[in-house]
């Protein structure tokens, strides 16, 4: 009469000796397996959110630089229509003489 084992045979010296150990070390294996898929993704949305953050900065960036350029214009366009004014006064005309 055969007896039943219970018992499975894996092949490789690594995983033996890691099965053989004790029942600690065979759930912090199972452990750190369980939790690798995890840390995956945590580590690829931290990467995605940073790049979403990189594009928005960019962003913010071209519009405040659009808005420092039309200010300087507007404020370029507003002293040259101070200084056309200014050259029509007879005292600033006469200034020079």
């Amino acid at each position: 009469m055969k007896s039943l084992s219970t018992s499975t045979h894996i092949e490789g010296p690594g995983m033996t000796r890691w099965l053989k150990g004790s029942i600690g070390k065979s759930l912090a294996l199972l452990l750190i397996i369980a939790l690798i898929p995890a840390f995956s993704i945590l580590l690829f949305s931290g990467v995605e959110q940073r790049q979403i953050a990189i594009k928005d900065a960019e962003r913010n960036v071209q519009l405040l630089t659009r808005s420092m350029a039309q200010t300087q214009l507007d404020l370029v366009n507003t002293s040259r229509s101070i200084l056309s004014t200014l050259a029509l006064l007879p005292e600033i005309r006469d200034f020079n003489d």
